[in-house]
């Protein structure tokens, strides 16, 4: 699976990630930390998460080891409950829409 959402992160131009999910473990972490202290650490629309400056020596070594951010970590966290919420309120409008007697995919009424 890592060589298939590998091979797409480099189709959608995210080499360096494509490359981290195509490689074992053992080597992702580190090239993981190569690249936080080179970019730090982006979301996939390149806004930064973490800036590289934010990291310490220390910080790198560990994500090197494969210990995450604690930081950053709690970052994703919040992301994904983010998203997580949306996904349900997007449900919830399908749902409410079709019981209504909407379309979803064009606003008129059936």
């Amino acid at each position: 699976m890592g060589a298939i959402r590998g091979s797409q992160k480099i189709a959608d131009g995210h080499y360096w990630r494509g490359i981290e999910q195509m490689v074992p473990k053992f080597a992702r972490d580190p090239l993981k930390a190569i690249r936080y202290q080179q970019e730090g650490a982006l979301n996939t629309r390149g806004d930064a998460l973490k800036p590289a400056e934010a990291f310490s020596t220390a910080d790198l070594l560990l994500q090197a080891g494969g210990l995450a951010d604690h930081e950053l970590s709690k970052q994703y966290a919040r992301n994904n409950a983010i998203k997580g919420y949306e996904r349900h309120v997007l449900k919830r409008r399908k749902a409410l829409l079709q019981a209504t007697g909407w379309r979803t995919s064009k606003a008129t009424p059936r």
